[in-house]
């Protein structure tokens, strides 16, 4: 069950430093994350302990630093910020969302209800996205997977 003084809400320029801290803390990128025009952050007592950003490509979403706070773990907190998310989505009217994924988080995500698909199956405007590009990402694809979620 998440924390009864959990908060859901929308991230604000300055609570960037310390979202960049988190992200970075879990070994996720942090490019651009400024450019991310819906970042949720969750908070337990004023501190930021979980994040969840969406990119709108045309018709599509692509799921952006999904983190949590290692030290509250286990705690339903990146459950109810992916309620929250899912709720926008659906309020944008994005007909699918896409997402890109270390192989270790995959049960996570499935268990989010999003699906592991193959990479050719991502519309070609959401592969240009530099998570799909990026040196690190070719490099490493073998370890990383494509999500998929029908909204």
């Amino acid at each position: 069950m998440a924390d009864a003084d959990l908060a859901i809400g929308r991230a604000t320029p300055e609570d960037f430093p310390r979202l960049k801290s988190l992200l970075k803390s879990r070994g996720m990128d942090v490019r651009g994350l400024e450019q991310v025009p819906w970042v949720l952050k969750a908070t337990i007592g004023g501190e930021i302990v979980g994040m969840a950003g969406i990119e709108t490509i045309g018709p599509y979403g692509f799921l952006r630093s999904f983190a949590v706070d290692k030290r509250y773990a286990g705690r339903k907190i990146g459950s109810a910020l992916w309620r929250r998310r899912l709720e926008l989505i659906r309020e944008d009217k994005l007909s699918a969302i896409y997402g890109v994924t270390a192989f270790y988080n995959i049960p996570m995500f499935i268990h989010l209800g999003l699906q592991v698909i193959p990479r050719s199956e991502v519309p070609p405007e959401v592969r240009t996205h530099w998570q799909f590009t990026g040196l690190k990402y070719r490099l490493l694809a073998p370890f990383y997977r494509a999500l998929y979620l029908k909204v």
